[in-house]
């Protein structure tokens, strides 16, 4: 063993033992306080009994995509697309609270489905203010002087390979 000089095996083994220690604490606190956001991604079918007549004839889904807790969207009619950006509230870490999870989407658009258009004919904001709840939306969308309640119903989509069939 005339190989190994002490005080370099009593070296690595020292670093080895530091590097399985920090592991372990960086582990542990991962674990306990690190917590990723609820998955929202997918589509919906939103509904409302009390649509305006501008908007009964009208399928509204809203197709929603996730990155950690920023989101995009898209608010389809039956004759439009509508680009949405939004972020999920990430502000507490409470479970509890995380369970009816907050998140607004934010767009522009001149038309929503055969609705007037806003009496300055430019762009308006259209604004969801959502809260996720076992796999159903509950909110409120805002455009120009239309405000309206939904919940939205998550859609099972066949998979591609299914579809094919």
């Amino acid at each position: 063993m005339g190989h190994f000089n002490h005080k370099s095996l009593t070296f690595y083994g020292v670093m080895i033992g530091s590097v399985l220690v920090l592991f372990k604490i960086v582990s542990v606190y991962g674990e306990s306080s690190l917590k990723a956001p609820p998955n929202i991604a997918g589509n919906y079918l939103l509904e409302n009994e009390n649509l305006p007549d501008c908007l009964k004839s009208e399928k509204l889904s809203l197709a929603i995509a996730q990155s950690g807790i920023y989101l995009t969207g898209r608010l389809t009619t039956q004759n439009q697309t509508i680009k949405l950006n939004g972020l999920l509230d990430n502000a507490s870490s409470d479970p509890a609270s995380r369970r009816s999870q907050p998140f607004s989407l934010v767009g522009k658009t001149e038309q929503l489905g055969d609705c007037p258009q806003p009496a300055d004919n430019a762009s308006s904001t259209i604004q969801l203010q959502t809260q996720f709840q076992n796999k159903r939306l509950v909110g409120q969308m805002q455009w120009s002087n239309l405000k309206l309640n939904f919940t939205g119903t998550h859609q099972n989509l066949p998979d591609k390979e299914e579809s094919t069939h």
